[in-house]
């Protein structure tokens, strides 16, 4: 399965200034090789008939810039969990016709992300076609794609999930902290909640990452009447809800040298994401999402 390179006009790579903010030719070969995964991610979910939707700072950028905010360097896009599930059973051998690669916490138990990463592959020997496929990129590039879960109606489940999901996101951290302190107590409460053994001499983010998985897709799209994003965000606000309505329907909309689908909820996603003032430019940790 051969996936077309995109066309980019020879101004693309100089660099430039957007928004006050200067775009180095470098950041725009990054740009470029993100686009190409996108585009073969693209083609691997129409060809399945799978749904995805630009998410978060690619998201903004496509409603304020028609492309990539000046001051990001990734491509973000969500999945309800159906076509999520849908998505991993096709992606990982379409992906590897492409060239590319499916990394999460099934994939390889020492990914530490919450979330799946399509990333470009880097053969040894084979440095000077991966350089003409990638607009002269000589990075491992990737899109990072989410899972968009379905929150349970009643509020007392939906305050034991959350509780369950802060648990395993608070221990995650403290390992990657180094924060030894209580860990143990941590992780045994985690096996008494959710009934189930974590081996200590394993990796142990690993199977929290799994476990969460596992937890943040318990209940059905009949379920719900809105959604989260339970694996990167399960914030103590609950900021981060979304109508189910929202994501019912999707337009295409220009993004640099492509079009990607954009939920018809844009404007309600966008508020809740970055406030009434989303289309003001505003410190580019808010606007990246971080």
């Amino acid at each position: 399965m051969v996936t077309t390179m995109q066309n980019f006009e020879g101004d693309f790579f100089k660099g430039e200034w957007r928004e006050g903010y200067f775009v180095e030719e470098k950041m725009k070969r990054v740009w470029a090789a993100e686009i190409e995964v996108l585009n073969a991610i693209d083609e691997i979910c129409n060809k399945n008939g799978i749904l995805y939707y630009a998410d978060s700072g690619t998201l903004l950028g496509i409603i304020r810039h028609k492309g990539f905010i000046p001051w990001d360097n990734d491509i973000d896009i969500v999945m309800e969990r159906d076509d999520y599930r849908r998505f991993l059973a096709v992606a990982a051998e379409e992906c590897k016709e492409k060239g590319l690669r499916i990394v999460n916490a099934y994939s390889e138990e020492t990914y530490d992300q919450a979330f799946t990463k399509v990333c470009t592959e880097r053969k040894k020997g084979a440095e000077e076609r991966y350089l003409e496929k990638y607009h002269g990129c000589p990075d491992i590039v990737g899109v990072d794609v989410f899972p968009l879960d379905y929150l349970p109606s009643r509020k007392e489940e939906e305050d034991v999930l959350y509780l369950l999901l802060q648990h395993c996101m608070g221990t995650i951290w403290k390992i990657k902290k180094k924060d030894w302190a209580g860990l143990e107590k941590y992780i045994c409460e985690i096996e008494e909640m959710c009934k189930v053994q974590i081996a200590r001499e394993k990796n142990v983010i690993n199977q929290l990452l799994i476990l969460m998985d596992r937890l943040a897709c318990l209940y059905s799209k009949d379920e719900a009447d809105e959604l989260a994003l339970f694996m990167y965000r399960p914030d103590k606000e609950r900021k981060y809800h979304y109508k189910k309505e929202w994501y019912a329907e999707s337009v295409r909309m220009p993004f640099e040298n492509i079009t990607i689908p954009v939920p018809t909820g844009y404007r309600d996603i966008l508020r809740v994401l970055y406030g009434e003032d989303y289309m003001v430019p505003q410190h580019w940790k808010r606007d990246c999402g971080e």
